[in-house]
């Protein structure tokens, strides 16, 4: 792995290829490795974790090997309808935050355009594969789920998926991963979701050749990066107004990015006005009440982030209504939900209620199957709490 002084970022495009040359480090998975480099590097970490666009020829999309359907209706056939193809797992957080975009776009092409969920990586062995299908059948099922449209498991040795990332160059099981597949059962692109709207209407439009399509694709994808880089060189100058002038400049250029977008303006505003910070913030949790996944993204960033340098500049009133919003709804990271509403009682200057939640995150972390360094750093969280410790973030 390359040392932090063998990396000099002058420019956006220098992101691109860094995460093209993460692409080919060996023995990594890409959302554990950008994640290294975006801290690295100080840049937003969806700048470098989401899928980069893949240009290849038109080719015979593979067979769809479904190990157990959770919902309808069954698809058994590519030929006469576009479909999309969203690899996806409850233990992905990305893939989560994805499903209100996808579901979108569900409903905007009902019409034309055949949605499929494949959930895979989410039992690695015979026994732990009934548990894996009641998580995914609690998610995909609850009133409030974000998914309207068929979902399917691959089996425990990824049959299907290793067959469609090997066919669309997926080399090291990128995810959330989407992949485009056009009436004939060709595929015609493959890439983040972030930028499946602007695939499906070139495709819709003309049948547009793959190249076109992933190069119209790919130039969406560097001004995305463009204004992720631009946004961090201002928020490390600590020159506030500009950030929330390019948050504001990227809602209004990138539809598709809206929600990203929402965040940073989020982020500038609290270096800049934390009054009117807090009003935006009370509105991205009434357009956000159907999407968990982005609230707890918020509140997680409002309690640990090191650009908030105090307590005070926290606010954690908010953090804990995101939170409390997130914990109510089927979003199934109800341990790291539980986990930061015990830090936001805690910083509220409430350590007695902060032991007890945080006394019920452990508990859900158990039964979540944790790292057993994660698991130690949230014990030692419980004895500062109950010790009385304000922990500094």
């Amino acid at each position: 792995m390359p040392s932090a002084a063998n990396i000099y970022l002058g420019e956006a495009e220098t992101v691109v290829t860094i995460r093209t040359m993460l692409r080919k480090l060996p023995g990594f998975k890409i959302n554990s490795v950008c994640i290294w480099a975006a801290a690295l590097l100080g840049i937003p970490t969806s700048s470098l974790c989401f899928p980069v666009q893949v240009d290849h020829p038109r080719i015979e999309a593979p067979p769809i090997v479904i190990k157990k359907w959770i919902r309808g209706p069954e698809v058994t056939s590519l030929m006469g309808k576009v479909h999309v193809f969203e690899f996806w797992s409850t233990t992905c957080e990305p893939c989560l935050e994805a499903m209100p975009h996808l579901s979108k776009l569900a409903r905007k092409y009902k019409d034309s355009v055949a949605f499929v969920g494949i959930d895979f990586y989410e039992a690695k062995t015979t026994a732990k594969w009934p548990s894996a299908v009641d998580k995914v059948e609690r998610y995909v099922n609850a009133p409030d789920s974000p998914i309207p449209f068929s979902v399917g498991m691959d089996d425990i040795n990824m049959t299907m998926s290793n067959a469609w990332f090997k066919a669309t160059e997926n080399r090291i099981g990128e995810m959330p991963w989407t992949i485009l597949v056009d009436a004939d059962g060709r595929i015609a692109w493959s890439g983040s979701p972030v930028f499946l709207g602007k695939a499906i209407d070139l495709l819709l439009q003309g049948g547009q050749d793959s190249a076109v399509i992933a190069s119209a694709t790919g130039r969406y994808c560097e001004q995305y990066v463009t204004y992720s880089f631009r946004f961090s060189e201002a928020m490390k100058a600590r020159n506030y107004q500009g950030a929330l002038v390019i948050a504001e400049d990227m809602r209004r250029s990138m539809p598709e990015a809206s929600a990203d977008a929402d965040k940073l303006e989020y982020q500038a505003l609290i270096g800049l006005n934390q009054g009117r910070a807090h009003q935006v913030g009370q509105h991205l949790l009434a357009d956000y009440k159907d999407n968990p996944a982005n609230l707890f993204s918020l509140a997680d960033y409002i309690l640990r982030s090191d650009q908030i340098k105090t307590r005070r500049a926290r606010d954690t009133a908010l953090a804990l209504q995101m939170l409390a919003t997130a914990n109510a709804s089927s979003y199934p990271y109800k341990g790291r939900i539980l986990s930061d509403m015990a830090l936001a009682q805690n910083y509220a200057g409430d350590p007695k209620k902060a032991v007890t939640t945080q006394e019920q995150a452990l508990a859900v972390i158990a039964t979540e199957g944790w790292r057993t360094e994660f698991v130690l750093k949230e014990k030692a969280a419980l004895e500062n709490y109950r010790a009385g410790i304000k922990l500094r973030r």
